[in-house]
């Protein structure tokens, strides 16, 4: 199983410079990254977005984390709305960084998400 990690560096708020994935250094970069195993969809001002690759019986969702804090965010299409399932470790700041970046990113996370759990031939969920 692919797994991202990032490199934490001890310079005080200094935001790491590169990722990790099996032992190969990448440039961090606000962007996309997909490992089919845990595809993560972007990385932004330490947020890591992402979901689980086994959780395709859930409706549409996205993990979130930065540092301690992790959380989970229910995405409703049909009202562009998001809705929180659950949040572990946030203050009130963080909860609305992570609430605003996800609406700046809806569409973004809505396209990855089918992109990623749709097959294209059939439109089922693979």
């Amino acid at each position: 199983m692919l797994e991202v990690v990032v490199i934490k560096l001890k310079l005080g708020k200094i935001r790491p410079k590169f990722y990790e994935i099996n032992r190969q250094k990448l440039p961090l970069k606000v962007g996309y990254v997909y490992i089919k195993n845990m595809p993560t969809i972007l990385y932004i001002y330490g947020w890591r977005l992402f979901f689980y690759s086994n959780e395709k019986n859930e409706p549409i969702h996205i993990h979130v984390q930065k540092a301690n804090m992790e959380g989970k965010f229910w995405l409703k299409i049909d009202e562009i709305s998001i809705e929180e399932a659950f949040c572990y470790n946030f203050t009130p700041a963080a909860k609305r960084e992570i609430k605003k970046i996800i609406y700046q990113h809806f569409d973004l996370i809505v396209d990855a998400w089918f992109k990623h759990f749709i097959n294209p031939d059939n439109g089922k969920i693979e």
